[in-house]
């Protein structure tokens, strides 16, 4: 923007538009989201209905996918996102053994839009992102048939 200007007589460096330029490139800043490491959660024995944190409730968030697992079959997962103090509405779901299992966006009986754990991989069908200035991720698994580890991640980005 600046190279633009060359010749016009201000000086890049000292006047208003350098200035300008510097508030820009603070906003643009400020609007873009930063990619984190994925929060991660691998709990051996873990107790029927507890509540475990994949993401402990965190500012500014873009929650980019969220995966569910446990290692015994016949185990029902849940997964609960609060965001900004609203809980979202989350299905139950009969897992298998060791295998991945994604957050999705779901059109209820009702016609309304809900979330629900599925086999779809998310990454191939991406119809949301979850974001808000105050999120919070766990998991649990409401039956108690093994003590198979309940593993999680949550991929996000902060502003």
């Amino acid at each position: 923007m600046l190279d633009d200007i060359e010749g016009s007589g201000f000086s890049t460096t000292t006047d208003s538009l350098k200035v300008l330029s510097d508030v820009l490139d603070l906003i643009r800043t400020e609007l873009t989201f930063e990619h984190q490491a994925d929060a991660t959660l691998s709990q051996a024995n873990p107790t029927q209905n507890n509540w475990y944190t994949v993401l402990a409730a965190t500012a500014n968030v873009r929650v980019i996918g969220i995966t569910v697992r446990v290692a015994t079959t016949g185990e029902t997962l849940q997964c609960e996102i609060v965001v900004d103090g609203v809980t979202l509405g989350i299905v139950d779901l009969a897992a298998v053994a060791d295998t991945d299992y994604w957050v999705v966006l779901y059109t209820a009986s009702t016609g309304l839009f809900t979330y629900m754990i599925a086999v779809t991989d998310d990454r191939l069908n991406r119809p949301f992102l979850i974001e808000g200035r105050n999120v919070r991720v766990r998991v649990r698994k409401t039956t108690a048939n093994g003590t198979g580890t309940l593993a999680s991640c949550v991929s996000y980005a902060t502003r």
